[in-house]
This record gives C-alpha cells, structure tokens and sequence, in this order.
C-alpha cells in the first residue's frame, strides 16, 4: 500500500513539475518578446520618427529663413537659422539615444548603421543649405535643397519606413508564434490533467482492491464470528 501510494504521489509531483518548467518557459519566452518589441517598436522607432520630424521642421524652418532673407528681414532670418540649429542638433541627440539603445535583434543589428548613416547624410546636407543661406548663395541653397537634402531626406525616409515594415513583420512572426506555443501548452495542459486524473483513478482503484476489499472481508468474518459462528 505505501509503495502504491508513493507511486501515485511521485507520479502527480512529476506533472506538476512539467507543468512548472513548461509554463516557466512560456512566461520567459513572452517576456523576451515583449522586451523584444518595447526595443524596437517604443523605444527605436520613436526616437528615428521623432528625429526625422525634427528634421523636416528644421527643413521647413530653413525655407522660411531663406524667404525672409532674401525680402531684407534679417532678424526673422537669424531667429529661424537658430532654430533649424536646435531642431537639428535636437534630432542629432535623439539618433545617438538610439545608437546607444543596445541592438539584442538581428533586425536591430542590421538596421542601425543604414540608419545611421542616412541620417548623417540628410544633417550634412541641411548643414550645406544652411551654410549657402548664410553666405547669402540663394542659387546655392535651392539647388542644394532640391537635390543632396532631397535625395538625403527621400533615403531616410526610405530606411524609416523599411524598418518600420520589418518591425511589423517581426511582431506578426511574435505574434504567431506564440498563439502556436499557446496551443501547445493548451494540449500539454489538457494531458497533465489527464494524467492526474488517472494517476487518482488508479490509486483509488488500488486502494480498493487491496485494502477496502480485505479489510470488509475480515469485518464480514468477524461479525459471523460475533454471530457465534
């Protein structure tokens, strides 16, 4: 009876066990995808959307400060050149917040120095604008704008959105992967379930076989026995 019934026990302990590691490592790969995501999606991707903003503001600024140049309003002028400065050394800040962000996907890995690099050339580029404007070359400014910022602005803007396409790719692979892990550990569930409930069937029919069958056996013998037979 204690060998059977320590079978049953070591039997129930060790689904309980499986049922531990499984969802132990269900709950860390969950983890590792979400920390996955948060990387790329919150944290990446918002800083190179928020620095290519910065930049098309910067842009925008440049143009302003160049029209108001060349009507004689060289205050205004000063003012927006200033501010295409913050604007651009504000987008510089965060594309470094970004290259600091470490890149634990290959997605990240290979992404961060085409960004990178089509950022520094859109910065460079505005940077010659804003020299020509200084310089008071409108022929200069407009050609630059029309063709190294063009071209610079259109590749970063090409990069952003495959990054963002293949952040949106990685999440749905996430995604189906772990619907497909749910429905297996939904199957492993059901089995452990089954197991136990066996392991409980067969430790009640043992215990009925070998001792409740005996034990009203005796009892019935006694009581003959009591009866004076």
């Amino acid at each position: 009876v204690r060998t059977g019934l320590m079978l049953a026990q070591l039997a129930v302990a060790l689904a309980a066990l499986v049922a531990i590691v499984l969802g132990w490592n269900g709950m860390r790969s969950s983890t590792e995808a979400i920390n996955a995501l948060d990387t790329l999606s919150v944290q990446q991707a918002n800083l190179i959307k928020d620095a290519y903003t910065q930049m098309l503001r910067a842009t925008i600024r440049a143009d302003i400060a160049a029209a108001q140049r060349a009507a004689g309003d060289a205050g205004g002028a000063a003012e927006n050149t200033r501010t295409v400065q913050q604007l651009v050394t504000d987008a510089k800040k965060k594309m470094e917040a970004f290259k600091a962000i470490p890149k634990n996907t290959e997605l990240g890995k290979a992404s961060e120095g085409e960004l990178l690099s089509s950022f520094n050339l859109f910065a460079d580029a505005l940077q010659s604008m804003m020299a020509a404007l200084d310089k008071g070359d409108a022929a200069a400014y407009l050609s630059l704008k029309n063709t190294k910022a063009g071209a610079a602005s259109g590749a970063f803007s090409q990069r952003l959105s495959a990054f963002a396409d293949n952040i949106t790719a990685y999440s749905e692979e996430l995604v189906g992967s772990a619907r497909s892990q749910s429905a297996t550990m939904a199957i492993v569930y059901l089995v452990l379930a089954a197991v136990i409930l066996a392991v409980w069937l067969g430790a009640f029919l043992f215990m009925n076989r070998v001792v409740l069958r005996p034990l009203r056996a005796v009892s019935d013998s006694f009581d003959k026995i009591a009866a004076g037979d």
